[in-house]
């Protein structure tokens, strides 16, 4: 029996064996996700063809690289090259964030199979959700393996897929970043690593299995190269520490030293072969290490403002925005919160407690994967971490802002009441008794606490070198870091790692109360997480049901055009964009609404777009173009791309009457700036008389000298 047909009948043996009890709690989650999922993307399902999550910015341009590169017939360039934006250059899949795990086999089969080219965006969107489900279940797995609680681990796994930092990025279109399932599905790896300790060839045969995960969540996006590589080693060279003096200990960290190099020098060994214009990207991308890019530690406690009740603690800075969710969500925080506040108050839950992290940290398995996490979570700090950029305070556990309804005010009582005799009953039940600290321990706490006091909230701005960061090591030795800038993203694992810490204590106290206690710990659990899922889930609704620019009824709007498009080789649209190449002397930001408007009309109109809204793109193409639209210059190189077909000018006259537009360049950026007007002198240069209009768009035919 072949190996992969081998792990396809362990497998189906596994779910045969499994108990009839683990089977139903499997179907209730499934089912139970397939139901929030449903109600939190009604309108998607109910109409798929015309529904998109997001209409601006990033996230049209994704359903756009998705649409128009699994429509284009396959050139010479190849399965993987991508010709509807900064035409005739180009780019490949791999900067395109459309995803192209997703997007290369969709293509593919368009090409080859049966063209559903059509139905990529509903697609599309049905792959990123379905990970909301994939999420859970292998959520439930772990937390089975970790401790044995299976309706606290129901719980989690019906309630976590929801709450993370991932799933907000739907909304604001940066699909494949939310895709939960990723950090998930490595731990398990990880776990499965681990369960063979003994069989040093299965551990190999695991190893090969996660190489090929790390190098599929690259192709899922650029990001996970690093995040979910660093973190699955992060585990094995942690276990391979704890255990290094047992049998295969030398062996392990071998294959934990092997692995980030074997897998990257596979995806070198890819981009090498497939991508030609490797040798033009720049080294690094700029707005590395900027504080907007990185995880702030107050914004690890604060809620976002669409929360209903949320933990009492939170920074003044909102944690609303994209690039810094970090919040932990309500079940983790709080459990927090009674762990640090019954430490303080009784010496038998300060020792019941000590005893438990003891059990847990003993384990090299649980403290691998929390250590791993946390090292991802300094790498997310950055290389220098301010001081001073967020001032915590505490608020009421719910909002205030919105009038009480009878339904609020009874959940909030219930809830406060609740834990407040929750604690009560658990002192109680812990023989409470309030002690007096020691010299040696107040010295400790108050030392402890001036430290985070003065971190957190110090009102003297100090730039801390974070030396706990590997990338501060390896800066030293290459720029490519850089590449990274979005580096609060590397605090996703942790996220999980945390639960895993915190709910393994919680399990443990809740497996040795009484009756009294774990219905508590369960309610508290249905209501703090329950309601956060609802506050989430109708969020996501309400900025996900958006209706898809690019169906076809809605590019219906170009069919009073009288234009023959098979005569042109493509469109240069006016007021120009050309961003993503990391040159910010060469970068002219676009106009919205005007960006998708021409993407629409290039899909209408089957034409290629010489404007770019990419990343990653080799600056000299920026350069190239620039040049021909701001300067009439035409490289050797650019010229030899074209064809003798002319070219479309396709020009918005209201957005070229106000030179003070958002789009063009500040008078601080004045090369960039003198670019960006040169170019909306296009058509007056050449004296370009309309071939056809719509509305405010002008229509111009321009041939090449």
């Amino acid at each position: 029996m072949c190996l992969k047909n081998r792990y396809v009948f362990r497998v189906l043996l596994y779910f045969c064996v499994m108990s009839i009890k683990t089977r139903y709690w499997y179907l209730l989650i499934v089912l139970g996700q397939i139901g929030i999922v449903y109600l939190t993307f009604l309108y998607f399902f109910q109409h798929p063809a015309n529904s998109v999550f997001c209409t601006y910015g990033d996230g049209i341009k994704n359903y756009f690289t998705l649409q128009s590169f699994v429509s284009d017939p396959i050139s010479t360039g190849g399965i993987l090259k991508y010709n509807y934006f900064a035409y005739p250059f180009g780019d490949y899949v791999y900067y395109t964030d459309n995803t192209a795990l997703f997007s290369v086999p969709f293509r593919w089969y368009c090409q080859h199979i049966h063209d559903i080219s059509a139905y990529a965006i509903p697609a599309f969107n049905f792959f990123i959700i379905s990970n909301i489900i994939v999420c859970a279940v292998v959520a439930f797995w772990i937390f089975q393996r970790l401790w044995s609680a299976d309706l606290i681990s129901f719980l989690l796994a019906m309630t976590l897929p929801w709450i993370g930092p991932q799933v907000q990025r739907i909304w604001c279109g940066h699909y494949n970043l939310s895709l939960t399932s990723l950090p998930v599905i490595a731990i398990a790896l990880f776990i499965i690593w681990y369960e063979n300790r003994a069989y040093i060839g299965r551990q190999i045969w695991v190893s090969c299995v996660i190489v090929l995960f790390c190098i599929t969540a690259f192709l899922v996006h650029g990001y996970y190269m690093a995040i979910i590589t660093l973190f699955i080693v992060a585990m094995l060279f942690f276990y391979s520490a704890f255990t290094f003096k047992s049998v295969w200990g030398k062996h392990r960290m071998t294959m934990a030293i092997l692995l980030p190099l074997l897998t990257i020098g596979v995806i070198i060994v890819l981009l090498q072969v497939t991508d030609v214009y490797l040798p033009l990207r720049k080294e690094a991308a700029m707005g590395y290490d900027w504080d907007e890019q990185k995880t702030i530690l107050s914004q690890l406690f604060t809620h976002y403002s669409f929360h209903r009740v949320f933990f009492p603690l939170y920074s003044s800075k909102s944690g609303d925005s994209p690039e810094l969710n970090a919040y932990l969500g309500n079940i983790g925080l709080f459990s927090f919160g009674f762990m640090f506040m019954g430490s303080l108050l009784s010496k038998t839950i300060r020792l019941r407690l000590r005893d438990i992290q003891k059990e847990f940290f003993a384990d090299p398995l649980k403290k691998s994967i929390f250590f791993a996490g946390l090292l991802l979570l300094l790498i997310s700090f950055g290389e220098k971490y301010n001081t001073n950029k967020a001032v915590f305070r505490f608020t009421f556990p719910f909002s205030l802002e919105h009038p009480f309804t009878v339904i609020k005010l009874i959940v909030y009582a219930l809830t406060l009441s609740g834990t407040i005799f929750g604690v009560i009953f658990y002192f109680r039940s812990a023989r409470h008794n309030v002690v007096t600290p020691t010299l040696k321990e107040r010295i400790l706490v108050t030392l402890i606490a001036a430290i985070l006091i003065y971190l957190l909230v110090a009102q003297y701005t100090v730039a801390i070198t974070n030396i706990l960061n590997p990338f501060f090591y390896l800066h030293f030795f290459t720029k490519r870091v850089e590449q990274f800038r979005s580096i609060a993203r590397f605090n996703w694992p942790f996220f999980w790692t945390f639960y895993i810490w915190v709910m393994y204590t919680i399990v443990r106290l809740y497996q040795t109360s009484g009756n009294k206690i774990k219905t508590l710990i369960v309610v508290l659990m249905l209501l703090l997480g329950g309601i956060e899922v609802a506050d989430n889930s109708l969020y996501l609704t309400k900025r996900t049901k958006k209706e898809n620019p690019f169906s076809v009824v809605n590019l219906q709007q170009f069919k009073p055009l009288k234009i023959d498009y098979r005569q042109y080789q493509a469109i240069l649209p006016l007021p120009y964009y050309i961003a993503g190449s990391e040159d910010y002397t060469h970068t002219i930001d676009d106009n919205d609404d005007y960006s998708t408007y021409t993407m629409q009309f290039s899909l209408f109109s089957k034409l290629p777009l010489m404007a770019c809204k990419m990343s990653r793109t080799p600056p000299t193409f920026s350069v190239q173009l620039l040049d021909f639209v701001a300067n009439d210059q035409i490289s050797p190189e650019f010229k030899s791309r074209l064809n003798h077909k002319p070219i479309l000018i396709m020009l918005n006259k209201d957005l070229l009457k106000d030179t003070n537009a958002s789009f063009i360049p500040s008078a601080n950026q004045a090369i960039a700036r003198a670019l960006c007007l040169r170019t909306l002198k296009f058509v007056e240069r050449h004296q370009l008389h309309p071939i056809d209009s719509i509305g405010v768009n002008f229509f111009y035919s321009f041939s090449l000298p």
